[in-house]
């Protein structure tokens, strides 16, 4: 139970491995350890085990590492959330705490004015957050709304304050654009 209790509590507040804090145990055992334990239904929380190597050594897996690629993703968006999406994108490229003062008034009248005309949910939801939003002088929040391509940004687009702001020719060239 030695071994075990140095698996179970892995660390001692030092730097040390899992396999360094318990060294009657080789590394070539531990997978063999871990399914010993599992017969006897006592379960090791891998998941609270810190390092990668040690974890990777006591599934019985050769250590991994982790890639991470990024590439351009066409996102899925009707034409009217493109649309939409292009508008609050040439907004946000506006976007700055004193465009935020200056464009105050007119998105407050635009809140109220939603705000007598919108039902249900997510939409009500959705004004009390561009309310706290623009109350807050949260310019790098609504940069992410603004410009986000994820459903909730989407979402908040249907109902945003930010009509009004944009020139009727910049409205065009926008549009003419995509």
């Amino acid at each position: 139970m030695g071994i075990l209790a140095g698996l179970y509590q892995c660390r001692d507040g030092g730097s040390e491995s899992l396999l360094e804090y318990s060294p009657d145990l080789p590394a070539s055992r531990a997978a063999d350890v871990v399914n010993r334990c599992r017969r006897h239904g006592i379960v090791l929380p891998t998941a609270e085990l810190l390092d990668l190597t040690a974890v990777g050594c006591l599934l019985g897996a050769p250590p991994l590492g982790l890639e991470v690629v990024r590439r351009p993703v066409e996102p899925d968006l009707t034409r009217s959330e493109r649309r939409s999406w292009r508008l609050h994108r040439e907004l946000s490229s506006h976007l700055t705490r004193s465009s935020l003062q200056e464009w105050r008034p007119v998105i407050e009248r635009n809140l109220r004015r939603l705000g007598d005309r919108v039902r249900g949910q997510p939409h009500l939801r959705n004004l009390e957050r561009w309310t706290a939003l623009v109350e807050g002088g949260d310019v790098l929040g609504l940069h992410r709304v603004l410009t986000g391509l994820d459903r909730d940004s989407i979402e908040m687009r249907e109902v945003s304050p930010m009509s009004g702001l944009l020139s009727q020719e910049e409205r065009s060239r926008v549009l003419a654009a995509g």
